[in-house]
Order: C-alpha cells, then structure tokens, then sequence
C-alpha cells in the first residue's frame, strides 16, 4: 500500500515474476498469486492484492485492509508526501488491527 507512484506494481513485479516494468501503468486492484515449493516438503501459496494508490477508492482500500494479513507500505524517497500517506496508511492499519481484538 501507498501512494499513487511509488512503485508498489513494481515490487510485486519483481518479487513474483522478477521483471522490471519501466512504463507507468494505473492500477485499480490487481490480485497476484505466486507457489512457493518449501524445504520441508510442504508448498505455499501467497495472495499478493496490489491496491490502487489513488484516493478515489477509499472503500476498496478500507476492505483490504479489513481483510489482509500483512501490509508492505511503500513510499517514493523523493516525495515527502508519499511518506506522510504512508503514516495515514499505518495508522488506518492499527486502527483496524485494534478492532478485531
């Protein structure tokens, strides 16, 4: 999660598929899946949900972030606000972390 801009797509981009998207691309809501083999012989699979970063959608990012289990918050260096969305987003994150206790 994170702005719009900062390179979340291209995290998972690298992470799942290692490649490197160079051209721009708006993202909505794009789910990703990547099957992993373990050591002990057992297998995992690993949804990745890469949410738009626009504030258009704030309901979709209200339900990702009610149903997921862990967050990467991602943030430009060269856009301090990009780092105080990201502090908007760890917030909401606690916040709702603290309603399902």
């Amino acid at each position: 999660m994170g702005a719009a801009r900062v390179g979340k797509t291209c995290i998972i981009s690298q992470f799942l598929y290692d490649k490197f998207n160079v051209r721009y691309k708006k993202t909505v809501e794009e789910l990703h899946r990547g099957e992993y083999d373990l050591p002990d012989g057992s297998a995992l699979t690993l949804d990745i949900l890469d949410t738009s970063g626009a504030f258009e959608f704030p309901a979709m990012r209200t339900l990702s972030i009610a149903t997921g289990v862990a967050f990467i918050l991602v943030y430009a260096i060269d856009d301090i606000e990009s780092w105080h969305e990201v502090e908007r987003l760890r917030n909401q994150v606690s916040l709702e972390a603290q309603k399902e206790k």
